[in-house]
């Protein structure tokens, strides 16, 4: 669980450097904490983090930052939280129990 509002302004610091071409940020889920990161050879690299409780194994998951801020920005409550079961899976950002939004990892290979 975590900020919405938070989370939108760090996805968005973080995204400063994505590109048309590498449109991609690294989402590292680890205790206490969301670390959002981008490195793109021609602009450069940037990284924030966001404090959220997370259960489980730490995880890097690639997200494209426009989706997580859309999705974010549709949502009322202040509090978000996020599902999923591994780095491949479907991402679900979920308010309550009837509105969530999903959005799709990308590749951070």
């Amino acid at each position: 669980t975590t900020n919405r509002e938070a989370r939108i302004a760090v996805v968005n610091r973080a995204a400063v450097v994505v590109t048309e071409d590498q449109p991609c940020v690294r989402c590292r889920f680890e205790p206490g904490r969301m670390i959002f990161s981008a490195d793109v050879r021609e602009v450069g690299d940037g990284m924030t983090e966001v404090a959220a409780t997370i259960e489980g194994e730490p995880v890097d998951v690639g997200l494209n930052p426009g989706y997580v801020v859309a999705a974010l920005s549709r949502m009322e409550t202040e509090d978000v939280t996020v599902e999923f079961t591994d780095a491949s899976s479907p991402i679900v950002l979920r308010e309550d129990q009837d509105t969530f939004c999903i959005v799709m990892p990308m590749n951070l290979g």
